[in-house]
């Protein structure tokens, strides 16, 4: 089998019950140049059965189980590590793709000489709502430079973008500490280096599923804390992103049932001002419920509330 143009990247656990729709999604697409790569991480249900049903199919899909459950993070990385294409495009489990999202991104990518991630719209369905992405929580611009824009919030599905190989390597792997955000922290690596192209097509369906991620606030918490650390420097150089942090942070602490760390709640209070003007009745009602758990004097501020 020759190399193909095309590398992407699956990784699942204990999602037999649902991944099949999401290979048939794949198979179909009208560019056909490409590797399916399953990274199984762990399941002890019923996906090694699915996956093999599809595999003796389609040469195109290769199979690799981990032999515990490592996290998704190590599962993409797995992927990236055996991925033989020049381009990488990554799907989840609960996802599936229009059939011409490949080949629409491929033909925008063989067009130009330089590398750009190049995403699509996607449509989130939760179980009471749908989501717009990133039309319903970014107004503005989605094209270009968008470090900026993504240091505030990640406005971009990891399942409708399509880059380089090397672009991944030069930007760095998924960081496997993270429990939640992953998709978030490399893309804030990418935007570093590289500028987006938006494709205002949807090309991409995510179902929401109970047992997803998502939903658990004490990961999510955990994963704030640790990027706050991380790119701080970054962050305080727009104090708009900085304080979407601390809100979030603040916010996770309480869905969590956590006690909110003082350095964080400091920064909060600090930058409340500079909060998106969406969030900001919702940021003064927490203000309000935080009153009644801490005090802080406004001498007590410091300049850098993290440390």
């Amino acid at each position: 089998m020759g190399r193909p143009k095309i590398s992407i990247i699956l990784p699942t656990y204990n999602r037999g019950y649902i991944i099949g729709r999401t290979i048939r999604s794949v198979l179909d697409q009208t560019f056909k140049d490409f590797e399916l790569i399953i990274i199984d991480d762990g399941s002890t249900d019923n996906t090694k059965n699915i996956v093999e049903i599809y595999k003796e199919k389609d040469n195109r899909i290769r199979y690799i189980r981990h032999k515990r459950n490592l996290g998704a993070n190590a599962a993409r990385n797995t992927g990236i590590k055996k991925s033989r294409g020049e381009y990488i495009a990554f799907i989840d489990s609960d996802t599936i793709w229009k059939p011409q999202k490949l080949e629409i991104q491929i033909k925008i990518a063989d067009n130009t000489k330089e590398n750009f991630v190049i995403y699509s719209r996607t449509i989130r369905k939760y179980t009471k709502k749908t989501v717009i992405v990133p039309e319903d929580v970014n107004q503005g611009k989605k094209e270009g430079q968008l470090l900026d824009k993504i240091l505030v919030l990640n406005f971009i599905d990891m399942s409708s973008i399509l880059v380089k190989k090397n672009m991944i390597k030069n930007s760095g792997l998924f960081d496997e500490k993270l429990p939640r955000l992953q998709d978030w922290d490399i893309l804030i690596r990418l935007a570093e280096k590289y500028n987006f192209v938006y494709i205002p097509q949807t090309l991409v369906i995510s179902y929401v599923l109970s047992d997803s991620i998502s939903v658990d606030y004490c990961k999510l918490l955990k994963a704030e804390m640790h990027l706050l650390k991380k790119y701080y420097p970054l962050f305080k150089q727009d104090k708009r992103a900085i304080a979407q942090r601390y809100y979030e942070i603040v916010l996770s602490s309480l869905k969590c049932k956590r006690m909110i760390q003082t350095n964080h709640l400091r920064g909060f209070i600090k930058y409340l001002p500079h909060l998106d003007r969406s969030l900001v009745r919702s940021a003064f009602i927490l203000k309000e419920i935080l009153h009644n758990r801490a005090t802080i004097k406004n001498s007590e501020i410091r300049e850098d509330p993290l440390f």
